[in-house]
């Protein structure tokens, strides 16, 4: 995923020749971005929250505008263009993701005035997405929720996890990481197990795992392969 803050014919330029040369295998994830020191190193100016979703909109139209031209050059092999997901957690940014992407794609925290991230509990998880599901309409049932799993964890670093990050868990988990939306705790079974449950109570059916976490969530990964 990246930052959508790019000139947007530029992007799609660079989107379609991609697509082009993976042979249609590309998805495109864009977010509004909420860490300075990114846009800084970027040279590209750090504005209002505000700003950055209007960019965001003026980009996801932009990308569909030029994708749907049958004259447009370079082509992509996905027709009208590769998926395209959106992430956030406001209204706002939900709200153009329901109406543009293909996938709705939710951080499970919320951005603070100072840039810094505010984990979400269960419950607010669940507000979110029904935000979300009443922005989609007509469309719910064909878009995908994705989840970002920021932590997977084996039950043994669970102590250490919490004397750590205890501080800015939300309430409504009692201090209890694996509580959270976005962390998955135990064993591969453990973890399998709540990747199912995360399923049948928000409806997320595609999961992104960061890369620390990759070798924790492998064997995980294989059961629920089996379940299919």
């Amino acid at each position: 995923m990246i930052c959508s803050n790019v000139r947007p014919t530029l992007l799609a330029r660079d989107v379609a020749t991609a697509d082009l040369f993976t042979d249609g295998r590309i998805e495109l994830g864009l977010g509004a971005g909420y860490v300075k020191a990114e846009f800084e190193a970027a040279g590209i100016p750090f504005e209002s929250g505000g700003a950055r979703v209007d960019h965001l909109e003026r980009t996801v139209t932009t990308l569909r505008k030029l994708f749907a031209d049958p004259e447009y050059v370079p082509r992509p092999v996905q027709r009208p263009g590769p998926p395209l997901l959106v992430a956030g957690w406001g209204d706002r940014l939900l709200s153009v993701a329901a109406e543009h992407a293909d996938i709705v794609a939710f951080t499970g925290a919320a951005t603070t005035a100072a840039g810094a991230l505010r984990v979400a509990g269960p419950a607010e998880m669940a507000d979110r997405v029904a935000f979300a599901r009443n922005r989609l309409g007509a469309r719910v049932d064909e878009v995908e929720f994705n989840l970002l799993i920021q932590w997977v964890l084996p039950s043994s670093e669970v102590p250490a996890s919490v004397a750590e990050f205890g501080a800015i868990l939300p309430a409504d988990v009692d201090g209890r990481p694996e509580r959270l939306p976005i962390v998955l705790v135990g064993s591969p079974e453990e973890i399998a197990d709540r990747v199912v449950d995360l399923r049948k109570t928000y409806g997320f059916g595609y999961f992104t795992v960061l890369e620390p976490s990759m070798e924790t969530f492998a064997p995980a990964m294989e059961i629920l392969r089996s379940l299919d």
